[in-house]
């Protein structure tokens, strides 16, 4: 966990990589973009 609010750069790169052919990798995930701020309930 980084502990720091997300930079909108850091937003962009991984909406890029969503979208790119790269993530074909990933099917139906959840994937959270919060810093480490947000505890875990699991």
């Amino acid at each position: 966990m980084i502990q720091r609010l997300i930079d909108p750069e850091e937003i962009g790169r991984f909406v890029t990589f969503v979208v790119s052919p790269y993530s074909n990798g990933f099917s139906g995930e959840a994937l959270r973009m919060e810093g480490g701020l947000v505890p875990t309930l699991y």
